[in-house]
């Protein structure tokens, strides 16, 4: 019985300690988006060996901290020994510091991230009132996650969006990969994996429900940022054109090799993820194929539905979406 009150009182410690974070991020109206600069607190301890940028690490991004060090880098858990002395290490590797060198450069600060994600969290607020708006620090990530989530914390990895073609990204990525990580595709990556969070990720397990699901998302996304779906989705130029002159081809080969109700994870990953080209239909394929017929999907529901508002599609079933979508390339 202790036991159960002492990790009680932990977590109210905690959820207190998230709370407080909460009110330091957000205007006093709670109307105006301001996403901490973690990263920077975090250069000040490498750089200058902070003793005061520590404890803020420690205390006031206790969350964040362990996060960082136990999921995002993994390089120890935030209870051990000295690991602040190897986190500081780590930081002071020449290609961190480097990536470090680069965010700075380029992100002297995140205005029009904030002024985004503002007007898209009011909408979001005002279509379902139990939406949270989360808390959103930067950091870098040594080219690790891009975005990382804990409820409602959210942290974006700045290293990870320094242009398709910075230098560094060439020596660890392909050009499949590179494409995404743009500056414009932070508000977009924030908002995909949180209301993915939200509002439908645990509910889909075959390709189709997660087809239909980011599809879903995405959607309502490019509702919200103003954009055409395809350009949210990040189909441009001969990936589009593929995708537009094969889909019929490609949603009855789903159909007849059974493909849809598929939960083999490898065979969702091949239609779901980025990459040179999809397996099945040879090279000079688009990829995604999934995400693409998932778009088109809740397009067509949309569209056969037109008193329909993009709220209701935020707590529709993939299901539901699909049976009464009328989508047929």
């Amino acid at each position: 019985m202790k036991a159960i009150k002492y990790i009680f009182l932990l977590l109210c410690m905690m959820l207190a300690s998230c709370t407080g974070n909460w009110q330091r991020w957000v205007d006093a109206s709670d109307d105006e988006v301001k996403i901490i600069r973690y990263d920077e607190v975090m250069d000040d301890f490498v750089s200058l060996n902070s003793y005061s940028a520590l404890q803020r690490l420690n205390t006031e991004f206790s969350l964040q901290t362990s996060m960082l060090i136990e999921n995002v880098l993994a390089i120890g858990d935030v209870q051990d020994p000295g690991i602040d002395r190897k986190l500081r290490a780590f930081y002071q590797d020449s290609i961190v510091q480097s990536l470090y060198a680069e965010v700075r450069r380029q992100y002297g600060d995140l205005e029009p991230e904030e002024e985004q994600l503002t007007e898209v969290f009011a909408a979001l607020k005002k279509a379902d009132t139990s939406f949270v708006v989360p808390c959103i620090y930067a950091q870098v990530c040594a080219l690790n996650e891009s975005i990382v989530i804990s409820d409602s914390v959210i942290g974006v990895g700045l290293d990870k969006y320094l242009g398709a073609d910075f230098p560094l990204y060439k020596d660890y990525y392909y050009s499949y990969q590179r494409r995404s990580m743009e500056r414009d595709q932070i508000v977009p990556d924030i908002l995909f994996y949180y209301l993915g969070d939200l509002y439908g990720a645990h509910t889909s397990r075959t390709l189709l429900q997660r087809m239909v699901t980011a599809g879903k998302i995405h959607w309502i996304i490019s509702h919200l940022l103003k954009k055409p779906l395809y350009e949210e989705m990040n189909f441009t130029g001969e990936r589009r054109a593929w995708c537009i002159s094969h889909e019929k081809q490609v949603w009855n080969w789903l159909k007849e090799n059974d493909m849809l109700q598929t939960t083999d994870w490898a065979r969702i990953r091949e239609f779901m993820d980025p990459r040179e080209y999809t397996v099945f239909f040879g090279t000079g394929s688009s990829d995604q194929l999934g995400l693409w017929l998932g778009g088109q999907i809740v397009d067509s529901y949309m569209k056969h539905h037109k008193k329909a508002q993009w709220q209701e599609l935020l707590h529709l079933h993939p299901d539901t979406i699909y049976q009464n979508s009328g989508y047929n390339p």
